[in-house]
């Protein structure tokens, strides 16, 4: 019984960070791959939000609250990043190595 609790103890936290890298590592690789057409689908889901929003407001004849326009605005900027990201991608790599 001491003989596990200590493999616990002692195993577990150096094995731990390993997988956690692991995994995170392959999230990352899958996210690297899935780029084309995840940007193609947050293209589609941020036009709907902007039509959804405009179409909610012309129907209750009111401007969209603020909040809701900076956060529609953000994710405009952020789409906008991920569309020149294949572009800019060398330039910040070749920033980072000197």
């Amino acid at each position: 019984m001491a003989a596990l609790a200590c493999g616990v103890c002692c195993v577990l936290p150096i094995a731990l960070p390993a997988i956690a890298l692991t995994t995170a590592g392959s999230v990352l690789a899958w996210l690297g791959s899935a780029h084309a057409w995840a940007t193609g689908l947050a293209v589609v889901l941020v036009l709907a939000g902007w039509l959804w929003t405009w179409r909610q407001s012309l129907k209750s004849k009111a401007w969209p609250a603020s909040t809701t326009l900076w956060l529609m605005g953000t994710a405009t900027l952020a789409l906008g990043g991920a569309l020149t990201w294949p572009r800019i991608e060398p330039l910040v790599i070749g920033a980072l190595r000197g």
